[in-house]
């Protein structure tokens, strides 16, 4: 009987039929230093009720040790290797590659009560194996408690990285093709190319300039580019 009733406060809890709602209700939160399901604050249960009910990515850490939940929209966002292990980790300690950006954000918000707003903010994340780069649109809220003690940290994001890569692109391809306009020589020309380039060091972290004789059957390099030791050519 009251494992029935446990399953009952449970789905009360954990509200719908998406992926994250199943896999928190048969987490065992005790293993957690959130404890028991049942000991849980009423505010801790609405906040939950509705990051599970949007369908827009959403995380939320509560606790002294920030225990993460995150529903349906954002799991997308973890990749191919970083779910289901996210569901209770502690924050400092699966967001660790990037604690040194957001950890004095989230630090802001639980000790001044005060919101965090970002715009196409770089946040690199570990995923599907590799650390990437990877830009974001998101707030911190805090989230209080029944006592109103801030207990926690409400996020609401937007992955953008594939549009701000796109218009960073876009940029150097436009400089690119107006800023030849008029040039008197092919060494000029090659000249402010490699100026060109050089602006966009994320896209293009090495580049090598060559001239074809008149024949084309040989080059000589005429300029270089960016250049990192650590980094292949684009």
């Amino acid at each position: 009987m009251k494992s029935t009733q446990n399953n009952r406060d449970r789905e009360n809890i954990f509200i719908g039929n998406g992926e994250m709602a199943g896999l928190m209700r048969s987490f065992d939160w005790s293993q957690t230093s959130l404890a028991a399901v049942e000991t849980w604050s009423q505010s801790l249960k609405t906040t939950l009720n509705i990051l599970l009910t949007s369908g827009h990515p959403m995380l939320l850490f509560w606790g002294e040790d920030l225990i993460q939940f995150y529903n349906d929209a954002f799991r997308p966002s973890l990749g191919a290797d970083r779910h289901p292990q996210g569901l209770g980790c502690k924050a400092k300690e699966f967001w660790h590659h990037a604690w040194h950006i957001v950890g004095k954000q989230i630090d802001t918000v639980m000790t001044q009560g005060k919101f965090v707003w970002n715009e196409d903010y770089l946040v690199p994340i570990v995923r599907n194996g590799n650390l990437e780069e990877v830009y974001w649109t998101y707030s911190y809220s805090p989230v209080r408690d029944d006592s109103g003690n801030i207990k926690g940290v409400l996020v609401v994001c937007t992955e953008t990285t594939k549009r701000v890569i796109s218009e960073r692109q876009l940029k150097t391809q436009r400089e690119l093709a107006t800023q030849v306009i008029g040039v008197k020589s092919v060494e000029q020309a090659c000249e402010v190319s490699a100026g060109t380039l050089a602006n966009n060091p994320d896209d293009v972290p090495f580049a090598l300039l060559y001239v074809l004789d008149e024949n084309q059957t040989s080059a000589q390099q005429s300029h270089r580019g960016n250049e990192s030791p650590h980094d292949g050519a684009k």
